[in-house]
């Protein structure tokens, strides 16, 4: 199985709403067997890393996801956007509640 990992920054003043986006693919995606998806955002608030492993169940399938993709370049800094695929050796990943910005 594969995964890929996508980083990028946003533009200080859209890092607060792309947030929001993610959180909501986020529950979505919680419902879906077939995804397992995890995102984080760095201390500098801008950074944000999603790590994504998909069967039969894709996150294009997602309304939350349409919904993040809809003004994704006007939220993100033009050239920050990088996407690496690995092997998945194993996930070994509990749910846990959203943590507050800067936790």
């Amino acid at each position: 199985m594969s995964a890929k990992i996508i980083q990028y920054r946003t533009r200080r003043e859209a890092a607060a709403e792309n947030r929001r986006l993610v959180e909501a693919v986020l529950r979505e995606a919680a419902q879906v067997a077939d995804i397992q998806y995890a995102a984080f955002q760095q201390d500098d608030g801008v950074t944000f890393v999603h790590i994504v492993s998909q069967g039969s169940a894709q996150l294009t399938g997602l309304a939350s996801f349409a919904e993040f993709q809809r003004d994704f370049d006007s939220r993100v800094e033009p050239g920050s956007r990088t996407t690496t695929t690995v092997d998945v050796l194993g996930l070994a990943v509990a749910p846990t509640p959203a943590a507050a910005p800067g936790a």
